[in-house]
């Protein structure tokens, strides 16, 4: 995640969303407490990773009555200094236009070497504060590793990282096993070190 040096800071939301007008498509910037980050490409396993949550996801949510959808590429404002996009988002399904919204339930971030402290701190704390969120999970790319901050537990840490177990979001009616996120990833995970 490469910081740009040359914009005045500190940058307000309204100034990051007349830069990032500006801004060919493919570039993920980020707004984090009023500094700019253009986010590296994502490799291979993230992007499998981000596919099998938006599979899993979606038709567990369509299953449930089609109320809500997870969705990837969606700016999410987070404070007057801060706006970011989720690797996969869960929101309600209505006919949001744009690119941006601050109403999600849940993030997904996939853990890259670039974005690691960004994801596990900065974001974290943001997501915390905003209002419709009740979970935040970060998801390692490189072993079954999946980190839960849940409002009900008040964001404390819940590790998971067997196969079989579940992340359950009662409030939408779904559950997500670590096989479905880890799924056709036997040949890219690294093995857990005891």
């Amino acid at each position: 995640m490469a910081k740009l040096a040359a914009y005045p800071e500190p940058m307000n939301v309204e100034q990051f969303l007349a830069f990032n007008a500006t801004r060919p498509d493919g570039e993920k910037w980020e707004l984090l407490e009023g500094e700019l980050f253009l986010n590296a490409s994502p490799v291979h396993p993230h992007q499998r990773i981000v596919g099998n949550l938006v599979f899993h996801l979606g038709g567990s949510l369509r299953a449930a009555g089609r109320i809500h959808e997870a969705i990837p590429g969606i700016g999410v404002i987070l404070s007057d200094i801060s706006a970011v996009e989720p690797d996969v988002m869960i929101r309600k399904r209505d006919n949001l236009r744009g690119n941006i919204c601050d109403d999600i339930l849940v993030a997904f971030e996939v853990l890259s070497p670039s974005t690691r402290r960004n994801d596990l701190e900065f974001k974290r704390k943001g997501y915390a504060n905003l209002a419709t969120l009740t979970h935040y999970v970060v998801v390692s790319p490189e072993q079954i590793d999946v980190r839960v901050y849940a409002r009900a537990a008040n964001w404390m840490e819940i590790r998971h990282d067997e196969p079989r177990d579940i992340i359950d979001f009662a409030d939408l009616g779904v559950a997500l096993s670590l096989s479905e996120i880890y799924e056709d990833m036997d040949d890219i995970l690294e093995p857990v070190q005891a």
